[in-house]
């Protein structure tokens, strides 16, 4: 069972990638928080990816991403620091839509 939070600076927005990958089934609720106020709650089935954009404020972020299910809880965490700033070129290129 792993958790893989991502972020990335595009467009003044932080990027926000969330993953957990397991073996098992069953329903997840999943709550995203940004600077200790939810950003995004919702839920999912098996192994799932979500994607959100938040607002960059000034200075440092904090992101938490927590994922709870029957019998587990995973969670990542990001705690300020420098993201890397990708334009949308870069993205294309990424995906090999370049």
């Amino acid at each position: 069972m792993t958790a893989d939070l991502r972020l990335r600076l595009q467009d003044n927005r932080i990027r926000t990638r969330f993953e957990v990958e397991h073996s098992r089934a069953g329903a997840w609720q999943i709550v995203l928080v940004h600077e200790r106020r939810i950003a995004w709650r919702g839920g999912a089935r098996g192994s799932f990816e979500i994607e959100r954009a938040l607002p960059d404020f000034p200075g440092s972020d904090a992101v938490t991403a927590r994922a709870t299910g029957a019998l587990a809880a995973l969670s990542a965490r990001w705690l300020g620091g420098h993201l890397p700033d990708v334009s949308n070129a870069d993205i294309g290129e990424q995906q090999g839509d370049g």
